[in-house]
């Protein structure tokens, strides 16, 4: 019954205009350090099947390859965090004046 409420059905626009581009904004950065976390804690073990190529930055042997796995461990973390904030920025405009 709450959705055929004329109100409702006048709101529901607006909300999407109002989440759909954060979303969008969202989602990319979440792509975006996933995708870049898990290549770089995946370089070591992939080096032995291909070189590993970060940028201007190429991985010419064991031990630069061995680098890139505690920079990936500390983007997670670090992305953690990010998607923690994320979250919060979020359920701010969700919430109700009683919570």
């Amino acid at each position: 019954m709450h959705a055929t409420v004329p109100p409702t059905e006048r709101s529901r626009p607006y909300a999407l205009l109002l989440k759909f581009p954060p979303g969008i904004v969202s989602f990319a950065i979440v792509a975006v350090y996933v995708a870049t976390s898990l290549s770089f804690l995946a370089s070591a073990p992939a080096f032995r099947f291909a070189p590993a190529t970060f940028s201007m930055w190429h991985a010419d042997g064991d031990d630069a390859a061995l680098i890139m796995p505690p920079l990936g461990l500390l983007l997670v973390i670090l992305s953690l965090h990010v998607f923690n904030r994320m979250a919060a920025v979020w359920r701010a405009p969700a919430a109700t004046p009683d919570q």
